[in-house]
């Protein structure tokens, strides 16, 4: 009996632990499907004829376009079912389910549809409203014999109409048909292929207002090019020819309101909006823009971005700190762009639903303005406030978007103080976030009391970040910019350094980052790469740092147990963790990185050797100052200058030559320094009284060398 009840209560509870394993959420996923995911979701040649059944995950739908969802969950599942609960009377829409493969249902009639899926009991539901194509133009001509017109969506929204006319979304199918686009020796190549994306809408097999409908309907689509010649697949059209331009326009007026990438690209079809918020969407995901500009052939941009760190929204708390929000999510970026930039903590930014803005990682419409703003690209902000120190920013073109968010959120002033006992150590401690905007100008991090004028790299660069990161590409015999901003790349199943840019002025024998070589950074003997050298001085750095647990430098105050700090120690951590934020490995700006290092670690030295950072500028030359006070009882500073990086000896003589101290030998970036000797030989023992020798000798980087031998005298 007590056996039957034991293997009773085994299987109540591995039928607990297996209904615990079923799902436990689920919420409907709308799937956004650009061209090259089409080319993967149908079987080659299976995809509807007539039809281009991309998808921007909108809610809003023109009638006949396949809607492509998927049931995303947690836990186990079993079972997953889909049903409607309301379509419009008359509509035959089904649900097809693939295995692997998102659901598709497509909507036949306008109306609204609701969809809902049950996994294993947990259900969500979802809303679209289905509508047809109005057109972009202000009013055109219904062309049904009454002389009736029809706004288009220009009329209620005129200043973006304006702005987005002069774009290319409004004016690539024109210059493609009148021979503007890919122009050579006065003619331009264009295709019927091309209309896909440069149109609203290409399904030849539904009335539902789509430029590709009328294409067919009328006979352009098989007539616009007769005539032209014939070219590996395009048709070469004189530049500035009308003539297909104002066939279409005779054939069907109509037309010319969708011959463009319009509106409704990017909001739905929206005919029966008409100020009615439900009937049209609103969206910054990357599915919108991702329809043609994840293409198979020319726009692979997608690809790119999809791989990038911008398209992935960060786990942990930034998802519950709205201070985070502008630097993580698209949406929470162009609101703070469009309400003049103001303190990023301010909540007046945000939505009153703040966790919605989690939503949305940095998207294309986070950068680009899809109405068209007048700036280059259509880039949503070409300035960018001062650095958290002051500093001005007064160039970097196209980078200076991206300098919005990589920069320190704090000043070094506030963060590395003369006050015991942590001095301005806390949690979260150094630059936070990604300094590269200030390691790029030689800004912001600890330098000692120095002043280093033009302690930079790479800021002649006119587009800063972008020159670099969004070097060319070339995918499929089309060049496009680099929209994962690495600067790597695999090579057949290798991590490649991409150096082409810097062959610009490294020269052609740079093959990889470690071609680029300065000088013997880190003292070893040997020039090696500027990214090895820094690497070195990185992990002596390091050495000299308190770490914590886990091998990394103290960054947090909870790290700091059994942890004596001073303000060298916490100024040094402060530059290690600025240098490792800026993630370049000294690539961003060699010249600041090394040194900051120098300087840290002479400074470091100094709290035993005596040598710390005098607070003045940048010397014009060597120098070795009389020692004060002189004569000394116990001990002397002696101020020496050096106006390059330099490996720097200072020691200390007796009267005959005899070694007696050496007070500095390291390498020291360009500075004045102060070395105290406290009257004490190499063993430790106090010398005795008489006049000594102090002798400077500095090997500069730069091949400048130099000596200089006084006189001091030590009484007693």
């Amino acid at each position: 009996m007590k056996r039957s009840i034991l293997f009773c209560s085994i299987l109540l509870l591995a039928g607990f632990f297996t209904m615990e394993s079923f799902a436990q959420t689920v919420k409907i996923k709308r799937e956004a499907m650009s061209s090259t995911n089409l080319a993967g979701f149908y079987a080659p040649g299976k995809a509807p004829a007539g039809t281009f059944q991309v998808y921007s995950g909108l809610r809003t739908v023109a009638k006949g376009q396949q809607v492509y969802v998927n049931a995303d969950t947690t836990g186990t599942v079993l079972n997953v079912t889909w049903s409607f609960l309301e379509k419009p009377s008359g509509s035959n829409a089904t649900f097809k389910t693939a295995a692997g493969k998102p659901t598709v249902f497509t909507p036949d009639l306008t109306g609204r549809y609701i969809i809902k899926v049950d996994a294993d009991g947990k259900t969500d539901l979802d809303t679209f409203y289905v509508n047809t194509y109005l057109g972009t133009f202000y009013i055109r001509d219904l062309n049904d014999g009454t002389g009736n017109v029809e706004p288009g969506c220009g009329v209620c929204h005129k200043d973006k109409y304006d702005a987005w006319q002069q774009t290319g979304h409004a004016q690539w199918f024109k210059k493609g048909v009148t021979g503007q686009l890919e122009v050579e020796a006065g003619k331009g190549a264009y295709s019927t292929n091309c209309f896909k994306c440069h149109v609203v809408g290409w399904d030849q097999t539904v009335d539902n207002g789509n430029f590709g409908y009328y294409a067919k309907k009328t006979g352009f689509d098989t007539t616009w090019y007769k005539g032209l010649e014939l070219r590996d697949g395009d048709y070469w059209t004189k530049s500035g020819d009308l003539t297909a331009w104002n066939l279409m326009k005779s054939m069907d007026p109509k037309m010319e309101g969708v011959a463009s990438i319009g509106c409704e690209n990017c909001h739905g079809a929206g005919k029966e909006h008409n100020g009615n918020v439900s009937k049209i969407s609103y969206s910054i995901d990357a599915g919108v823009c991702l329809q043609c500009h994840d293409a198979l052939e020319h726009h692979r941009l997608g690809k790119y971005y999809n791989a990038s760190a911008h398209a992935k929204w960060p786990d942990g708390e930034h998802t519950a700190r709205t201070s985070c929000y502008p630097c993580h999510s698209g949406l929470a970026f162009q609101k703070w762009v469009d309400k003049g930039k103001p303190a990023m903590t301010d909540a007046s930014i945000y939505s009153t639903n703040g966790a919605a803005e989690a939503d949305v990682a940095l998207t294309c419409a986070a950068c680009h303005d899809p109405h068209g703003n007048g700036q280059p690209n259509q880039i949503r902000t070409m300035s960018t406030p001062p650095l958290r120190n002051g500093f001005a920013i007064d160039r970097g073109g196209k980078g200076m978007i991206c300098m919005n968010c990589h920069s320190s959120r704090y000043n070094v002033a506030t963060k590395v103080t003369d006050k015991a006992p942590l001095y301005g150590f806390a949690d979260h401690y150094g630059p936070h976030g990604n300094p590269q905007t200030d390691m790029y100008f030689g800004q912001n991090a600890y330098t000692y009391g120095q002043k280093w004028e033009n302690y930079t790299t790479h800021a002649f660069m006119d587009d800063a970040c972008v020159t670099c990161h969004m070097q060319e590409r070339t995918e499929m015999g089309a060049t496009i910019s680099n929209h994962e901003w690495t600067m790597t790349e695999e090579v057949n199943g290798v991590e490649t350094d991409r150096v082409e840019i810097c062959q610009r002025c490294h020269g052609s024998s740079v093959k990889s980052f470690g071609d680029i070589k300065g000088q013997d950074y880190d003292g070893n003997g040997v020039v090696e790469g500027a990214k090895t050298e820094i690497a070195n001085l990185m992990a002596t750095l390091k050495s000299k740092l308190p770490q914590d647990k886990t091998g990394e430098v103290i960054s947090s105050i909870a790290d700091t147990a059994n942890t004596k700090l001073n303000k060298k120690v916490v100024a040094a951590i402060y530059n290690y963790l600025f240098i490792k934020s800026d993630a370049s490995q000294g690539m961003h700006n060699t010249k600041y990185t090394v040194a900051l290092l120098k300087a840290s670690l002479a400074d470091l030295a100094g709290g035993t050797t005596g040598v710390s950072v005098k607070n003045n500028e940048v010397p014009k030359s060597f120098d070795l100052s009389q020692n004060y006070p002189n004569p000394f009882n116990p001990s002397t500073q002696i101020v020496f200058s050096i106006p390059s990086a330099a490996r720097v000896k200072l020691n200390v003589y007796n009267i005959v030559g005899q070694l007696v101290a050496t007070l500095v030998n390291g390498e020291f970036a360009p500075g004045n320094y102060t070395a105290t000797w406290n009257g004490r030989d190499l063993s430790g023992s106090m010398a005795a009284s008489g006049v000594y020798l102090y002798r400077i000798e500095g090997m500069g980087q730069n091949g400048q060398n130099f000596s200089m031998t006084k006189k001091m005298i030590l009484t007693k």
